[in-house]
Order: structure tokens, then C-alpha cells, then sequence
């Protein structure tokens, strides 16, 4: 008989107990996906709540604030109220969400190279220069799909890293001479 539960106590855990367990970590990697949603539709909501004369743009628009220069010209618009972020930021937040969503539950799914994400990243800040110089920009499409393709590379990797926690979380064991053995949860 193991002592300290290693591998040997694993093998006797109910399965109802096993279910729990891998449930409640899936579980808690969904939970991430209607907190991205949230935030994203937050960015939608503003321009709407603005249509309707509501107090509740104002308090959107300052939460995005923090995060976004709010620039109406470089943002994209609901009717004849601009969104609460720019196009790029939006382009980020919905790729973002995206990736996440199709990471999380496609489970072969794999994250893009670094270097495709360091490229994607690169562009926007091409980009962002190009338009802090003044120079011509090819305008808030082209942000938009710059900043989509950043978020889905982000968000791919961001689902990537929680939906493989299971794989990389490591419990510390003790086994039957005291030293601490590190034993990787299946």
C-alpha cells in the first residue's frame, strides 16, 4: 500500500469523485468565457445605453477610459453614438473572446506560433505609429482586423494555457521515505 496517496490512492478514488474533480476545473475554465463575453458586450452596450439617453454609457465609457484613448474618430459606431473603445481595441476584445472560446472547447485545438503572434503585434504597433506620426492610415477597418488578429492569437494562447492546466498543475506528494516527489495530475 502507497502512503502519502500517490498513485495507488488515485486508482481507488470513487469515480464519482473523479467526475467532481475534472468537472469543477472545466468549470471553472468556462466560467471564463461569459466573464469575456461581459466585457466585450460592455464595449457595445455604451453606444446603446448613450441612444437611449441612459446614465449607463457614461459609467461604461469611463471604465473603458482606463483602457483606451476613446478617440470617436478611430472608433467604430452604433447609429450616431461611437462604441465605447476604438476599433482596435474592439478588434482585440472580440478576437480575444473568440480565441478563448474556440481554444477552451475545441480540445485539439493549438495556439499560433509565437511568431505569428509577435506579428500580429507588431503590425498594430506599426500601425499605432503610423497614426501617432500623422501619417496616412488605411483607416478603422484596417484597425479592426489588426486588432482581431492579435486578440485571436492572445486569446488562443490564454485558452491554450487554461484549458492544458490540468496537464501542467503539479501537486507535491509525499512518498513513503519522506522526500518530496512531484506528481503530475492526470
Amino acid at each position: 500500500m502507497t502512503r502519502g496517496g500517490g498513485a495507488g490512492a488515485r486508482a481507488r478514488e470513487p469515480a464519482r469523485a473523479v467526475l467532481r474533480r475534472r468537472w469543477g476545473r472545466a468549470a471553472g475554465k468556462i466560467a471564463v468565457l461569459p466573464a469575456a463575453t461581459l466585457f466585450w458586450g460592455g464595449t457595445i452596450a455604451a453606444p446603446l445605453f448613450d441612444a437611449a439617453h441612459d446614465a449607463g454609457g457614461v459609467l461604461l465609457r469611463l471604465f473603458y477610459s482606463a483602457l483606451c484613448h476613446q478617440i470617436p474618430a478611430r472608433s467604430l459606431a452604433v447609429g450616431d453614438f461611437p462604441m465605447a473603445v476604438c476599433a482596435r481595441c474592439e478588434g482585440l476584445y472580440f478576437g480575444a473572446l473568440a480565441g478563448l472560446a474556440v481554444t477552451l472547447l475545441a480540445h485539439s485545438c493549438r495556439p499560433p506560433s509565437a511568431a505569428l503572434f509577435a506579428a500580429c503585434v507588431a503590425a498594430n504597433a506599426a500601425d499605432a505609429l503610423l497614426a501617432s506620426l500623422a501619417l496616412p492610415s488605411a483607416g478603422n477597418v484596417l484597425r479592426l482586423l489588426l486588432g482581431l488578429a492579435a486578440g485571436i492569437a492572445a486569446g488562443c494562447h490564454l485558452g491554450a494555457a487554461l484549458r492544458d492546466l490540468d496537464l501542467t498543475l503539479v501537486r507535491t506528494a509525499v512518498s513513503g521515505r519522506g522526500r518530496r516527489v512531484a506528481c503530475a495530475d492526470p
